[in-house]
């Protein structure tokens, strides 16, 4: 299993009557897990059969973006998010907020890491369209 840390930036359009004013408002932070597979690959497929392994991934990074953003999108045209950092991580990492926050209970609910697998990313995807 692998997983991406993806950070996100909240804007808010302050100017309702159709223009654009738009202004940060903080941000969520997701942990999304997915399954990978050790997969060989032959370097010489005609010689000695000599090969090499490589992962697999079951979802590309570009994927998890795009259904990050479209959830982040899904609000009214008041509101947006969109993904501004993607870093790989371990299933079980913990955030800078949440070392922070570690003794206070409320704080931690707030500035947690929404943690899910991809397929639960996709099942989320599925309720807002």
């Amino acid at each position: 299993m692998k997983a991406l840390l993806i950070t996100t930036q909240n804007l808010e359009n302050y100017n309702l009557e159709g223009g654009n004013s738009w202004k940060f408002k903080g941000g969520d932070q997701y942990i999304v897990s997915f399954k990978t597979e050790e997969l060989i690959y032959e370097e010489d497929a005609y010689g000695k059969g000599l090969h090499s392994y490589y992962e697999a991934p079951e979802v590309s990074e570009a994927s998890i973006i795009a259904v990050i953003n479209q959830i982040g999108n899904a609000g009214s045209g008041g509101y947006q998010s969109y993904v501004r950092h993607v870093e790989e991580v371990s299933v079980d990492h913990v955030t800078e907020d949440e070392i922070t926050y570690k003794d206070e209970p409320e704080a931690l609910e707030l500035f947690s890491a929404k943690r899910l697998t991809w397929k639960e990313l996709q099942e989320k995807i599925c309720t807002i369209t």
